[in-house]
C-alpha cells in the first residue's frame, strides 16, 4: 500500500517537473531588440500581442499553441507569424545583461530577420 502511495504521488508530481511556470501561466512577455518588438501571450484567449515600440504599433494574433515539456510554439499561419520558446536559461533581450528563464525567436513576415529574445 505504502508503495503504491508513493507511486501515485510521484506522478501526480511529473507535470510540475516539466511544464514550467511559464507554461501554466497567464501571461508570457517576450522581449526583443533591433527592432525593439516585445510580445504579450495570454494562454486563456490563446492571444498574442505585439508591440513594435519605435513604430508605436500594436499588432494582435490569434495563435494556436503546441507546449511540450520544456518548449512553447504559437503559430498564426494567415499571418505568417511563429514564436518559438525554450526554457534553457538562456533568454536575453539582447541589450540588458538581464538573463531570462525562456529563449525566444520570432518570425513574422513583417520583420526583416528573425528576433532572438527572452521571456519571462
Amino acid at each position: 500500500m505504502r508503495i503504491v502511495l508513493a507511486s501515485l504521488i510521484a506522478l501526480s508530481l511529473i507535470p510540475a517537473l516539466f511544464f514550467s511556470d511559464a507554461a501554466r501561466a497567464e501571461t508570457i512577455t517576450c522581449f526583443y531588440t533591433e527592432p525593439f518588438v516585445n510580445t504579450v501571450y495570454q494562454t486563456g484567449g490563446r492571444r498574442l500581442t505585439l508591440t513594435r515600440a519605435v513604430e508605436k504599433q500594436v499588432h494582435r494574433f490569434f495563435v494556436s499553441a503546441r507546449v511540450r515539456p520544456g518548449n512553447i510554439e504559437l503559430v498564426n499561419r494567415s499571418q505568417g507569424l511563429r514564436q518559438t520558446m525554450a526554457r534553457d536559461g538562456k533568454g536575453s533581450d539582447g541589450m540588458s545583461d538581464n538573463v531570462f528563464p525562456w529563449s525566444s525567436i520570432l518570425a513574422w513576415r513583417r520583420l526583416p530577420y528573425r528576433l532572438h529574445g527572452g521571456c519571462r
